[in-house]
């Protein structure tokens, strides 16, 4: 029984997504000047971190299966913080604050009360995977109370607009993952601004 080597960027994908506690694996290899290195970045399942020890744990096992000459480069997804302005109309008789508080967890990276998953939940998007302004306003319009969506601004945080709303959607390289954790202590890792009208 010969062990198996992994020879192109899918072998190192297949491998590493078997192992347990993986969501996705992205895979490339580039030439370092003296042989191959093959960069393999991790998404945890769960959300979980791919923190140090984790990654350790996939290198060890990736190791016997690399072809000599093959350099290892296991390291978290390329994380892409989001910058995004929402424009909400609000249906006649309903609140504006509590509509503001429903959008927020709709849109957010967590588990809802109800057992779906927020919008941006870690587990939604993974590497490569644009993230779509229809898919956007389709979660906002879900909510009860929305009468109107309009997305004002949908691009990576920190950079300017690059025609993103107008080609439907962020596009993500191989090793990037879409992030927007909207979170108050962490700016940095993806700013949703609500702008909400109507209601009452």
């Amino acid at each position: 029984h010969s062990q198996r080597r992994c020879v192109t960027e899918g072998d190192y994908v297949d491998l590493t997504e078997r192992l347990p506690g993986v969501l996705k694996a992205a895979c490339v290899k580039s030439w370092n000047g003296s042989g191959v290195t093959a960069t393999v970045a991790v998404q945890r399942a769960a959300g979980l971190p791919a923190d140090d020890e984790f990654l350790a744990r996939v290198q060890a096992y990736l190791h016997p299966f690399l072809v000599v000459g093959h350099e290892l480069e296991v390291r978290p997804p390329d994380l892409v913080p989001l910058k995004i302005v929402l424009g909400v109309e609000v249906a006649p008789g309903h609140l504006r604050n509590p509509i503001r508080d429903d959008l927020l967890l709709a849109l957010g990276d967590r588990n809802l009360p109800d057992g779906r998953a927020g919008f941006f939940h870690p587990d939604h998007f993974t590497f490569g995977q644009p993230v779509y302004v229809s898919d956007l306003i389709a979660a906002a319009m879900a909510v009860h109370g929305v009468a109107g969506v309009e997305v004002v601004e949908l691009h990576r945080l920190g950079r300017p607009p690059g025609g993103e709303i107008e080609a439907g959607r962020v596009e993500m390289d191989r090793l990037e993952i879409a992030q927007c954790r909207n979170a108050p202590g962490a700016p940095r890792q993806g700013v949703l601004e609500l702008r909400l009208r109507g209601g009452q």
